[in-house]
Protein backbone atom coordinates (compact mmCIF):
# COMPACT_ATOMS: atom_id res chain seq x y z
CA UNK A 1 0.00 0.00 0.00
CA UNK A 2 1.25 3.52 -0.72
CA UNK A 3 2.27 5.71 2.16
CA UNK A 4 -0.20 8.30 3.37
CA UNK A 5 1.53 11.54 2.38
CA UNK A 6 0.21 15.04 2.62
CA UNK A 7 -0.12 16.64 -0.76
CA UNK A 8 1.25 20.14 -1.26
CA UNK A 9 -1.20 22.99 -0.75
CA UNK A 10 -0.57 24.14 -4.29
CA UNK A 11 1.56 23.43 -7.31
CA UNK A 12 2.67 25.77 -10.04
CA UNK A 13 3.90 25.70 -13.60
CA UNK A 14 5.89 28.53 -15.22
CA UNK A 15 5.77 29.65 -18.87
CA UNK A 16 8.56 32.13 -19.59
CA UNK A 17 7.79 34.94 -22.02
CA UNK A 18 11.36 35.43 -23.26
CA UNK A 19 10.54 36.35 -26.80
CA UNK A 20 10.49 37.42 -29.38
CA UNK A 21 9.37 40.85 -28.18
CA UNK A 22 8.87 43.79 -30.50
CA UNK A 23 10.34 46.96 -29.01
CA UNK A 24 9.57 50.41 -30.41
CA UNK A 25 12.07 52.95 -29.13
CA UNK A 26 10.90 56.54 -29.68
CA UNK A 27 13.34 59.40 -29.28
CA UNK A 28 13.53 63.05 -30.20
CA UNK A 29 16.58 65.14 -30.94
CA UNK A 30 17.15 68.73 -31.92
CA UNK A 31 18.91 69.14 -35.22
CA UNK A 32 20.57 72.29 -33.94
CA UNK A 33 20.60 73.67 -30.41
CA UNK A 34 20.29 77.23 -31.81
CA UNK A 35 17.33 76.18 -33.93
CA UNK A 36 13.89 76.65 -32.39
CA UNK A 37 12.22 74.19 -34.75
CA UNK A 38 10.45 71.21 -33.17
CA UNK A 39 12.69 68.25 -32.34
CA UNK A 40 13.02 65.41 -34.82
CA UNK A 41 11.16 62.29 -33.70
CA UNK A 42 12.48 58.88 -34.63
CA UNK A 43 11.24 55.38 -33.97
CA UNK A 44 13.51 52.36 -33.97
CA UNK A 45 11.78 48.96 -34.11
CA UNK A 46 13.73 46.04 -32.67
CA UNK A 47 13.12 42.35 -32.11
CA UNK A 48 14.44 41.47 -28.66
CA UNK A 49 14.65 38.32 -26.56
CA UNK A 50 14.44 38.70 -22.78
CA UNK A 51 16.22 38.89 -20.47
CA UNK A 52 18.13 41.79 -21.98
CA UNK A 53 21.37 43.33 -20.75
CA UNK A 54 19.96 46.77 -19.97
CA UNK A 55 23.38 48.43 -19.63
CA UNK A 56 24.27 47.48 -23.20
CA UNK A 57 20.72 48.21 -24.44
CA UNK A 58 20.78 51.76 -23.06
CA UNK A 59 24.39 52.39 -24.03
CA UNK A 60 23.39 51.95 -27.67
CA UNK A 61 20.30 54.16 -27.57
CA UNK A 62 18.42 56.76 -25.59
CA UNK A 63 14.66 57.06 -25.49
CA UNK A 64 11.71 59.28 -24.75
CA UNK A 65 9.44 56.25 -24.61
CA UNK A 66 9.53 52.53 -25.31
CA UNK A 67 6.74 50.14 -26.15
CA UNK A 68 7.40 46.40 -25.68
CA UNK A 69 4.85 44.07 -27.29
CA UNK A 70 4.54 40.29 -27.30
CA UNK A 71 1.80 37.93 -28.33
CA UNK A 72 1.14 34.57 -26.71
CA UNK A 73 -1.54 31.90 -26.64
CA UNK A 74 -3.77 30.96 -23.74
CA UNK A 75 -2.23 28.05 -21.83
CA UNK A 76 -3.99 24.85 -22.83
CA UNK A 77 -5.91 22.46 -20.61
CA UNK A 78 -6.53 24.96 -17.81
CA UNK A 79 -8.70 23.45 -15.09
CA UNK A 80 -11.33 25.34 -13.14
CA UNK A 81 -9.21 25.30 -9.96
CA UNK A 82 -6.19 26.86 -11.72
CA UNK A 83 -5.25 30.52 -11.57
CA UNK A 84 -2.95 32.23 -14.09
CA UNK A 85 -0.75 35.10 -12.94
CA UNK A 86 1.45 37.33 -15.07
CA UNK A 87 4.65 37.87 -13.06
CA UNK A 88 7.21 40.60 -13.80
CA UNK A 89 10.28 40.61 -11.57
CA UNK A 90 11.26 43.34 -10.94
CA UNK A 91 8.95 46.03 -12.37
CA UNK A 92 9.61 49.75 -12.11
CA UNK A 93 6.54 51.70 -10.98
CA UNK A 94 6.53 53.96 -14.05
CA UNK A 95 5.89 51.07 -16.45
CA UNK A 96 2.34 50.67 -17.77
CA UNK A 97 1.23 47.04 -18.31
CA UNK A 98 -1.70 46.15 -20.59
CA UNK A 99 -3.11 42.79 -21.59
CA UNK A 100 -5.47 42.79 -24.58
CA UNK A 101 -5.85 46.59 -24.29
CA UNK A 102 -6.81 46.45 -20.58
CA UNK A 103 -4.48 48.14 -18.08
CA UNK A 104 -3.41 45.79 -15.30
CA UNK A 105 -2.87 46.66 -11.66
CA UNK A 106 -0.35 44.64 -9.68
CA UNK A 107 -1.22 42.86 -6.46
CA UNK A 108 0.20 45.28 -3.84
CA UNK A 109 0.89 42.48 -1.31
CA UNK A 110 4.02 41.34 -3.11
CA UNK A 111 6.92 43.82 -3.19
CA UNK A 112 9.44 41.51 -4.91
CA UNK A 113 7.45 40.57 -8.00
CA UNK A 114 4.66 42.44 -9.72
CA UNK A 115 1.83 39.87 -9.95
CA UNK A 116 -1.30 40.28 -12.03
CA UNK A 117 -4.15 37.76 -11.90
CA UNK A 118 -5.04 37.33 -15.58
CA UNK A 119 -7.07 34.09 -15.38
CA UNK A 120 -10.32 35.65 -16.58
CA UNK A 121 -8.64 38.03 -19.04
CA UNK A 122 -6.97 35.48 -21.29
CA UNK A 123 -8.20 34.98 -24.84
CA UNK A 124 -7.11 32.30 -27.30
CA UNK A 125 -4.51 34.84 -28.56
CA UNK A 126 -3.23 37.58 -26.24
CA UNK A 127 -1.23 40.76 -26.62
CA UNK A 128 0.93 41.99 -23.75
CA UNK A 129 2.19 45.60 -23.90
CA UNK A 130 4.63 47.32 -21.56
CA UNK A 131 5.06 51.07 -22.05
CA UNK A 132 7.97 52.93 -20.49
CA UNK A 133 8.52 56.68 -20.36
CA UNK A 134 12.01 58.08 -20.12
CA UNK A 135 13.07 58.78 -16.53
CA UNK A 136 13.85 62.34 -17.70
CA UNK A 137 10.15 62.93 -18.36
CA UNK A 138 8.85 61.63 -15.04
CA UNK A 139 11.64 62.45 -12.59
CA UNK A 140 13.52 65.35 -14.10
CA UNK A 141 16.70 63.26 -14.24
CA UNK A 142 18.99 64.63 -16.92
CA UNK A 143 20.99 61.44 -17.40
CA UNK A 144 19.84 58.44 -19.34
CA UNK A 145 19.67 55.08 -17.55
CA UNK A 146 22.93 53.90 -19.15
CA UNK A 147 24.70 56.68 -17.28
CA UNK A 148 23.20 55.49 -14.00
CA UNK A 149 25.16 52.25 -13.88
CA UNK A 150 24.32 50.20 -10.82
CA UNK A 151 21.12 52.09 -10.13
CA UNK A 152 17.83 50.14 -10.00
CA UNK A 153 16.27 52.67 -12.40
CA UNK A 154 18.43 51.32 -15.24
CA UNK A 155 16.08 48.38 -15.85
CA UNK A 156 12.39 49.16 -16.31
CA UNK A 157 11.49 45.47 -15.90
CA UNK A 158 13.08 42.06 -15.55
CA UNK A 159 11.95 38.51 -16.23
CA UNK A 160 8.37 38.05 -17.41
CA UNK A 161 6.44 34.80 -17.11
CA UNK A 162 3.03 33.25 -16.62
CA UNK A 163 2.58 31.21 -13.47
CA UNK A 164 -0.22 28.65 -13.41
CA UNK A 165 -1.16 27.76 -9.85
CA UNK A 166 -3.27 24.77 -8.93
CA UNK A 167 -4.80 24.70 -5.49
CA UNK A 168 -5.19 21.11 -4.41
CA UNK A 169 -7.41 19.76 -1.69
CA UNK A 170 -5.58 18.69 1.46
CA UNK A 171 -5.34 14.94 1.84
CA UNK A 172 -7.53 13.31 4.45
Amino acid sequence: MPENRKSPASTSHVIRLHGPWQCEVCSSTSANLQDESPPLKTTEVLTVKLPVDWIIFFRERHYDSMKWTRGFGRPTNLQEAEQVELVISPLRTDVSVRLNEIELTADPRNATNARFNVTNRLDARNRLVLEVDSPRQTTGVENYPAEQVGQPTAAPFGEIHLEIRTASCPSQ
